[in-house]
């Protein structure tokens, strides 16, 4: 076999990772008139079923709702030019609404999550009256497991609200109001992943009233075995061929794959995020490769790819790159030049280097007893996703605060020829 015919596998390999893995998935169901039921305040709860709710009770419902806030980081900010809408905690009202025997998850969690057992968490309720909106947005994960949200759009009337949503190249609008319109015991519902971007357009008139859930990945139910997809048939069977082949990595070495998706990845040293969290939350053509290796026998790593200042300068980062667990401390390195910092990274961490699909390297060794790795990037880490930064002092005519980058990467281990099966 030829090096030519590596390539058309790895070519037949990033097609299939390409293939829609959609972000999002919508949908209506019917529920029963008792379901639609809601209580909310404290001392007389007041009772309404949106089945056949009042303009009047619905004004008195968001009349009862705090001003909404948003995530920005680790904060919640209120600010009514970037959303416009009224929210009760969980604490403050109780849905007659049982999520579980309605089996929604049932048909969100195949479309979206394959082989992942999701978990449900009510978080709050929201009601957009006339004018009110939410910009474009990411939702802020709530802790590491969080994977993404549901929201449920119950049979109020209303005119615009609509949802839109977009991540890369995809791109789609939920139309709640057309979707509800005429139907009094039927709820929408949408379900996306947390790095999806998404918008609530303005309501022109009526109260779009939403119950959302946040989305974890639970690690206590057994799931039955499952059929892979069809992309991730094709993902196997390239990577079967790609070990098949004598000539591709001859003497082994790695298969790289930048994230699409954003994860909560560790971005400071004292970020309590881990990559083996990360693992348990990949999702889309990330879980694709991820499940394909392992079908095809291979073992992977997720890693933090650090790019150097001199391989920057040299071969614009994309020759060498230092493979690390963690995030790189660099905090009490004291007249840090840039060598001095890329030694440092380079010791702490594995040095993969760029090779051709037979194996032919584009860098040499730092120093002697440094090890170097081959790694045929099938997919290159995006610039400015899933970075974690590591801050160290420069010392030039004064002092500076500079970064060392480092990108999740997904890596598959290429045995030796000798050494497959």
């Amino acid at each position: 076999m030829t090096t030519s015919l590596a390539q058309a596998h790895l070519s037949v390999l990033r097609t299939a990772l390409q293939q829609p893995c959609p972000p999002w998935t919508s949908g209506i169901v019917n529920v029963r008139r008792e379901d639609l039921t809601l209580f909310y305040g404290d001392e007389r709860p007041a009772k309404l079923n949106f089945a056949d709710a009042t303009e009047e009770q619905l004004q008195g419902l968001a009349g009862a709702c705090q001003p909404a806030t948003f995530g920005l980081g680790t904060e919640d900010v209120l600010d009514e030019g970037y959303r416009k809408a009224g929210k009760l905690d969980c604490s403050d009202f109780a849905a007659a609404l049982d999520i579980g025997s309605l089996e929604i998850l049932d048909a969100v969690v195949p479309d979206l999550w394959e082989g992942a057992a999701i978990r449900a968490e009510l978080y709050k309720l929201n009601v957009y009256g006339p004018g009110s909106f939410f910009k474009s947005h990411k939702d802020t994960p709530r802790s590491g497991n969080m994977v993404g949200s549901l929201v449920l759009v119950l049979p109020t009337q209303h005119q615009g609200g609509q949802l839109s949503l977009s991540h890369g190249p995809h791109s789609s609008a939920f139309d709640s109001a057309t979707l509800l319109a005429g139907k009094h015991s039927s709820i929408a519902y949408v379900a996306l992943f947390s790095d999806v971007t998404h918008a609530v357009e303005p309501v022109v008139s009526g109260f779009r009233v939403t119950l959302t859930y946040n989305l974890f990945v639970s690690g206590s139910k057994s799931l039955p075995p499952r059929q892979p997809s069809e992309a991730e048939v094709v993902c196997q069977r390239a990577l079967t061929a790609l070990l098949a082949d004598a000539a591709f990595l001859p003497r082994g070495g790695l298969l790289g794959f930048g994230l699409e998706h954003e994860y909560p990845v560790p971005r400071t040293v004292s970020d309590p995020n881990t990559l083996s969290q990360v693992r348990r939350v990949l999702k889309g053509a990330d879980a694709r490769i991820e499940r394909a290796a392992s079908r095809a026998g291979l073992k992977t790593e997720l890693k933090l790819a650090y790019t150097t200042k001199g391989d920057e300068y040299y071969d614009s980062g994309k020759g060498v790159r230092i493979a690390l667990d963690s995030v790189v401390d660099l905090r009490d390195i004291d007249s840090a030049g840039s060598g001095e910092i890329d030694e440092v990274i380079r010791r702490a961490g594995q040095a993969v280097v760029r090779t051709t699909a037979g194996g032919k390297q584009a860098w040499t060794k730092l120093y002697e007893e440094e090890q170097l790795v081959s790694v045929c990037w099938v997919t290159e880490p995006e610039e400015e996703k899933n970075r974690a930064e590591s801050a160290y002092i420069a010392m030039g005519n004064e002092p500076v605060l500079e970064y060392a980058y480092g990108r999740a990467v997904l890596l598959v281990e290429i045995p030796r020829v000798e050494g497959r099966v």
